[in-house]
């Protein structure tokens, strides 16, 4: 008798469950919410600013690596806000962003100004959008020389001038000092290097751009061009802002076959602190 009270429990209690897997297969709502429980992947964006002057490369160069492995990040937006910077270290990063867009997209937000150094490593994106008012170009090279005239100075209510005695090894070894004067040769010298340093910067530009080299008086001549001349110019690809440069974004991510579901997710990434510090 207890046997068969025990079989009897049993299968009610096979009855109950198979009636609720029926019933979560033909109950549209209970179906429905079981859906809604599974999280849908987000897709990710990777923010970085650069919004003051562009003295290191090395934060920039970590970063993008480490985004570059990161497989929940699909892209990149740079967001500038920049007057330029070094030769050097931008070319570092434009060079960094070239092999980077390779392996996923990367879009160019500008606010108010995109000029000089901050421009060159702009072209190393897949588009470039600002608005109608920023400031874009400058592209040229330049060199600060300070040279003192007829310095004195008071001390104790005493006045002198300032004997500076200078020794050195190497011809142009104090090209630039302000305390030697500067002969024509030196001026030639460092003409000579900063056209050769002009030279590279129009190629960057022109590569990037696909801007012819024979019209670089027209683009190239150190200029600062509001946005909406930039755009005839060919030197970006859009008037808007950051909502455009994301629906960009979302075109060339679906290019490359990532099916996008709801809004871009971005993840701000700010940059070691060394990174735009002035020296």
């Amino acid at each position: 008798m207890k046997f068969f009270n025990l079989f009897l429990l049993l299968l009610l209690a096979s009855s109950t469950m198979r009636g609720q897997e029926n019933e979560s297969q033909t109950n549209p709502a209970t179906a429905e919410m079981q859906v809604q429980e599974i999280p849908k992947e987000k897709t990710c964006i990777a923010l970085i600013t650069i919004d003051s002057d562009i003295n290191k490369a090395m934060p920039y160069i970590v970063l993008l690596r480490k985004l570059a492995q990161d497989p929940k990040i699909k892209g990149l937006i740079l967001h500038i806000d920049s007057p330029g910077g070094n030769g050097g270290s931008s070319e570092i990063i434009y060079r960094a962003l070239d092999a980077f867009k390779r392996l996923k997209p990367v879009g160019v937000a500008v606010e108010n100004q995109c000029l000089s150094a901050a421009y060159k490593v702009a072209c190393g994106s897949d588009y470039i959008i600002a608005p109608s008012s920023a400031d874009i170009g400058s592209i040229g090279t330049r060199w600060n020389i300070n040279q003192y005239k007829n310095v004195k100075f008071n001390a104790n209510n005493r006045s002198g001038d300032i004997e500076t005695i200078i020794l050195k090894a190497g011809d142009y070894k104090l090209i630039g000092d302000a305390n030697v004067p500067f002969a024509k040769e030196d001026q030639d010298y460092l003409q000579q290097m900063l056209d050769t340093c002009y030279q590279n910067f129009i190629s960057i530009v022109a590569k990037a751009r696909n801007l012819s080299l024979d019209n670089e008086k027209v683009w190239a001549n150190g200029k600062v061009f509001v946005a909406s001349e930039a755009l005839q110019l060919g030197l970006i690809d859009a008037i808007g802002g950051f909502d455009d440069a994301l629906s960009k974004m979302k075109e060339l991510l679906e290019k490359r076959g990532i099916t996008i579901e709801g809004e871009l997710e971005i993840i701000d990434y700010p940059l070691n602190e060394s990174a735009n510090a002035k020296k």
